[in-house]
């Protein structure tokens, strides 16, 4: 499944409902009137179906394979170094994954 993928709602407007009914597979036309209603109601972007954290102003907000536990997550899992989950990173002990303080996110 592709998951990261992020197309301006104003591009899609801009192709004829053969093109969105085949991309999208479904009526083209129904497609457009969910496009502008999604449009008038603030979004400027669609992204694929199950991407974790996808904003409907700024899109797919990234994501990483963690180096660990081979978990696929949204940046914000990635706290101390690039490329691990806040569990799995070698940087972050355990007492500071058991306390309730936030952890520290100083890249490394």
């Amino acid at each position: 499944m592709i998951r990261h993928v992020t197309c301006n709602i104003d591009f899609l407007l801009g192709k004829d409902d053969q093109y969105l009914g085949d991309i999208f597979e479904g009526d083209g036309a129904e497609i457009r009137k969910d496009l502008e209603e999604r449009k008038a109601n603030g979004a400027l972007k669609i992204g694929a179906e199950g991407c974790e954290g996808f904003d409907p102003v700024k899109g797919c907000p990234g994501h990483f394979k963690c180096k660990g536990c081979s978990c696929e997550l949204t940046a914000d899992y990635s706290l101390r170094t690039e490329g691990w989950c806040y569990l799995c990173d070698p940087n972050i002990t355990l007492e500071e994954l058991l306390s309730d303080k936030p952890i520290d996110d100083g890249k490394v």
